[in-house]
């Protein structure tokens, strides 16, 4: 408190006073000598400080030998002190003080009080207490002194020196209560004993006061200081009754509505207000000091309006009142305050409600105007961090990194620095930078201990998104080590159980059950009441899973459904069950079971899912009626078609399995108009299925019967379109590829082999191109050059064409068609290029050279050996016998 600061004009004039009364004035000397000694006192009554310490210096330099030169120090030293020049006035004392006789005391009276204005409190301390406590300073000396400790902060050192019951100030107490010094001894007593804590004590000192006693500035000292005795006692009802006088007090001191100690009046007013529950009147008693208040107090006062009005959700209101006062008061010194409180404020409103952009954009502009306008200021710190939280609601993250960075270097160690880091950790895990997050959220953890909040509210988090991050790093013995200090510290914690439930589910994905399951059991032994031992004991029938542990896994799902039947994770856990039973190869419980989920949980996920694998079930069975129709209820089911452009939409595949379940039947005309065109007309289709759909359609327009029946080719012709549309669209990729060579094909069925070659080449030389994809081509290129070679002559013509027919055959039969990264053949088209070719060397008669392709086919398919054998048979008996 700085309540006795400003003590030194009473003691100056006693100590004034004292001097003139004890000294030699009158004393033998020249008439001159004593009118130039008088004036110079005059001066000194009359509070010239200049022209005094001027007069004095030239009496002592004109009257070296007079009588009156000590005093003339002394009082000389004092108008230095009341110049505010306090180095000059300690040395003057300290130089003469061998020559003050008398007046010794004195001297080192003023040679301390200099010195405890130069905030020399502990030389201070010393000085004063070498004045005698005989000396007519003495109870002046214990009250500076007093000022001194309490500056040091020695708080017991105080009230041992001022309430010895022997000591200068008890003694002055019992001859004269009313002394102004002895009232201010007490004050003085009463403030140590309050800061100790001693509230009875210093209630007692100042109850003690006699009523009237004390003038209005230092009856105001005292009703403040009773004030706060009462608050912190819990007498909130005795405290603001206090408040009401205080106030009046203030009011009626010299600087009126204007002064410091009015506005620290409304401030002990509203805070008793607020710790008494009333945060309405306390939120208006604020208001009283937005204007003329000292920075400071307008400071507190902008800020607690604002936390006031959280606390009761009136962001409107304090939103208004601090707006108002930002365009007001556009000079006013707490402008920096207001600004963080009304951006804050409109962050806070912003989270009540978070769809209001225009709040979050508000909060913005107000911290950039704070730092635009007062980047020096001490609150530009946590303007940073609320900056920063801005864009990280507003998913800015590069932006919110900087701002939390700023937070960060300009924040002292404190509970706001902590978090700047930790949502500077959160930033760069958003980024996917792992490693600078692990840093942030470990400094959160290691250098925060002395916060108590800290400790509670972000070391657990801190540890948890350590463990996420080392586990995005594949750091897995230090994940194990930070879920060990997890669970230790934080043992039914949701965060120890869903970071046991993360780690384990790690080590599942690495193909590690054991280790997540050894993880998994160990929690449950240290917490068997967790609530997250249904998620656990899921997740260790899940880990069985993964080691193929079928009868456990089931057995699991079994225990775990009927211990839970209510639970939350019920769906997924029947789902889970299911879904075990087909990969244990029960795939008639799987069916019951998958079709039981759909009935009984029609709106969960995974209803879909489980929907299309009863529809694949009997995909896979060949049963392409009931495929189709369980395909069908999946995009049908108008539950279930809110998701459809999800990227995991089963809307449009299931679409895409009904058309090929139709084209399955036999239904070509039926899939195309159900499905396929459906799917290439949806513009919110994926580009991947539209494509897909666009294949299955042109394949179905090959496979149905043509409509002319004069002319059955007639739907080449459509399915050529159909393809061509790809080409188009996809000239250089897969795509594009594998729709030449089906282009090829239909041109072959319509005996166009000049478009067929060419198509076929294009598949061929595509870089996109597979092995799969040039084989078929080149296979295709072969059978089209072949049936271009049967429509003419027999001649060299024709004869070379059969010529290229045999070298494509051959190059895919042999792989000469690989590239340089490939080292397998396509099986299915070397098979069918190695027919082709002994089939066309033995169509001219070329049998030798087809026994030799089927016993090359021989060596790498030994597989055919039936089918070779029994061809290189046929063949042998158009050699004749042997020896012919």
């Amino acid at each position: 408190m700085a309540f006795f600061r400003q003590t030194l004009g009473l003691w100056i004039l006693v100590g004034a006073v004292l001097c003139l009364g004890a000294g030699p004035a009158g004393a033998a000397g020249s008439k001159k000598e004593r009118l130039a000694y008088a004036a110079a006192v005059t001066a000194f009554h009359d509070q010239n400080w200049a022209l005094a310490d001027l007069d004095f210096a030239q009496f002592i330099q004109m009257y070296p030998d007079s009588a009156n030169v000590p005093e003339a120090w002394l009082l000389e030293a004092q108008a230095l002190f009341q110049q505010g020049r306090f180095i000059q006035a300690e040395t003057m004392l300290a130089t003469h003080q061998a020559g003050a006789g008398p007046l010794a005391d004195a001297y080192t009276y003023w040679m301390g009080e200099a010195q405890l204005q130069m905030a020399q409190f502990g030389l201070a301390t010393n000085t004063l207490s070498a004045v005698p406590v005989t000396s007519a300073y003495a109870l002046s000396a214990v009250v500076a002194k007093a000022s001194a400790l309490a500056r040091l902060g020695d708080w017991a050192e105080l009230v041992a020196y001022l309430g010895s019951e022997s000591g200068v100030l008890a003694a002055a107490a019992q001859t004269d209560p009313d002394n102004a010094l002895v009232l201010r001894g007490r004050l003085q007593l009463a403030q140590a004993e309050f800061v100790l804590g001693q509230f009875s004590a210093a209630g007692g000192l100042l109850a003690a006061f006699k009523p009237g006693v004390l003038p209005p500035d230092l009856e105001w000292q005292r009703v403040y200081l009773l004030c706060q005795v009462r608050q912190q006692a819990g007498e909130g009802e005795a405290a603001l009754a206090l408040t009401t006088n205080l106030l009046a007090i203030a009011r009626s001191l010299p600087d009126g509505d204007g002064g410091t100690n009015l506005s620290a009046s409304v401030a002990l007013h509203a805070t008793v207000l607020e710790q008494l529950g009333r945060p309405l009147e306390a939120i208006a008693a604020f208001q009283g000091n937005l204007t003329n208040a000292p920075a400071e107090l307008q400071r507190q006062a902008i800020l607690k309006i604002a936390a006031l009005s959280v606390g009761q959700g009136q962001f409107a209101n304090a939103e208004a009142v601090l707006s108002d006062y930002v365009t007001r008061f556009t000079n006013s010194p707490a402008m920096d305050a207001a600004l963080l409180g009304l951006g804050e404020m409109y962050l806070r409103d912003y989270a009540a409600q978070p769809g209001q952009g225009t709040l979050l954009a508000a909060a913005g502009t107000r911290f950039d105007e704070l730092l635009a306008g007062w980047p020096n200021s001490p609150f530009a710190g946590e303007a940073y961090l609320d900056r920063g939280w801005c864009g990280w609601l507003a998913t800015n993250y590069p932006a919110a990194q900087g701002d939390f960075e700023k937070a960060a270097g300009r924040l002292p160690p404190s509970e706001e620095l902590a978090v700047a880091r930790f949502k500077l950790g959160d930033v760069l895990f958003a980024q996917g930078r792992y490693a600078d997050a692990l840093a942030q959220y470990q400094a959160v953890g290691s250098q925060f201990g002395g916060f108590t909040n800290v400790a509670q509210s972000l070391a657990g988090p801190a540890l948890y998104q350590s463990l996420r991050a080392q586990l995005q790093l594949h750091q897995l013995a230090a994940a194990d080590a930070t879920m060990a200090r997890l669970v230790a510290g934080y043992p039914a914690s949701a965060l120890s159980e869903t970071g046991v439930l993360l780690l384990g589910g790690r080590y599942t994905d690495l193909n590690e059950p054991a280790k997540a399951l050894e993880l998994f059991t160990n929690f449950e032994k240290l917490n068997p009441q967790s609530p997250a031992r249904p998620a656990v004991d899921l997740a260790i029938a899940r880990a069985y899973e993964q080691a193929a542990n079928w009868p456990k896994a089931l057995a699991q799902y079994q225990t775990w459904l009927d211990a839970n039947p209510t639970n939350a994770l019920l769906a997924p856990a029947r789902y889970s069950q299911a879904w075990a039973n087909y990969q244990a190869g029960n795939e008639t419980n799987a069916l019951m079971l998958f079709t039981n989920f759909v009935a009984r949980f029609p709106q969960d996920a995974l209803a879909p899912t489980a929907q299309m694998w009863v529809a694949d079930h009997y995909y896979r069975l060949g049963d392409w009626v009931d495929a189709e129709r369980n395909y069908k209820f999946i995009f049908q089911n108008p539950g279930w078609q809110s998701d459809a452009t999800d990227p995991n939409s089963l809307y449009y595949p299931a679409q895409m399995m009904a058309g090929r379940a139709a084209v399955a039947r036999t239904d070509y005309a039926g899939a195309i108009q159900d499905y396929f065109e459906k799917l290439e007309a949806d513009t919110n289709c994926p580009p991947d299925l539209i494509v897909q759909a666009a294949f299955a359609h042109g394949s179905a327009l090959m496979k149905i019967d043509s409509p002319d029946t004069n002319n059955p080719t007639t739907n080449f012709f459509a399915a050529a379109r159909v393809f061509n549309t790809i080409y188009t669209a996809f000239p250089t990729n897969e795509y594009g590829a594998r729709a030449a060579g089906q282009m090829g094909n239909c041109f072959v069925q319509l005996s166009r082999y000049d478009d067929a070659t060419n198509y076929y080449t294009q598949a061929m030389l595509s870089p996109a191109a597979n092995v799969e994809l040039r084989s078929m081509a080149q296979v295709g290129l072969g059978v089209a050059l072949e049936k271009k070679a049967a429509l003419l002559p027999a001649g060299p013509d024709q004869q070379a064409l059969l010529t290229q027919a045999q070298r494509n055959y051959l190059g895919v039969l042999h792989g000469f068609n690989l590239n340089d990264n490939e080292t397998e053949q396509d099986a299915f088209w070397a098979e069918k290029a190695g027919l082709q070719a002994a089939e066309l060397a033995g169509g001219q008669g070329d049998w030798r050279g087809a026994i030799n392709i089927y016993t090359s086919m021989l060596t790498v398919m030994p597989q055919l050996q039936d089918l070779l054998s029994r061809k290189i048979d046929e063949a042998r008996q158009h050699l004749g016998p042997p020896g012919k």
